[in-house]
């Protein structure tokens, strides 16, 4: 049970990730592969999905500063960070670091894939996209426990 307290995140990551990639993979065996795929709707998809892996890497920039601003409240007057705040703080920033690397992965696979298929029923993009937006939740979730140890210490 405390193996449970203590990896929470771990286990939310993986239940996601598990629902994320059963239910991708379900779908790509039930998709009727010899249906072909208008250019114009494969040029949309690509351009969809580079739009939004390209927001979520902007809002791990912004809250990539985030964790810095936890770093500097904990460090006025000559305190240093705590050591319960520590982890999550560096958890939080690991996941968006995740997140960045798996957002520019789509960004650079996408425009490759785009012209020919429909990105978002390809296994290679859709599950980096989905783990991008995943590991986003995840280090937002640190961040909130990160704040809320440090506001109420």
């Amino acid at each position: 049970m405390e193996f449970l307290k203590s990896n929470w995140e771990l286990l939310v990551l993986l239940l996601f990730a598990f629902i994320h990639t059963g239910a991708n993979i379900e779908a790509d065996c039930k998709r009727d592969k010899s249906v072909q795929q208008c250019k114009d709707d494969n040029a949309f998809a690509a351009d969809s999905l580079i739009k939004a892996s390209t927001a979520g890497i902007t809002a791990v920039s912004l809250l990539i500063s985030a964790t810095f601003v936890i770093v500097q409240l904990s460090n006025q007057n000559g305190r240093t960070l705590d050591p319960h705040i520590k982890p999550d703080v560096f958890h939080a920033t690991l996941c968006f670091l995740a997140s960045m690397f798996l957002g520019l992965f789509v960004i650079f696979v996408v425009p490759g894939r785009g012209r020919s298929k429909n990105v978002s029923q390809n296994l290679l993009t859709i599950l980096p996209f989905g783990y991008q937006l995943i590991s986003l939740l995840i280090g937002v979730l640190y961040l909130v426990s990160a704040f809320h140890k440090l506001m109420f210490s």
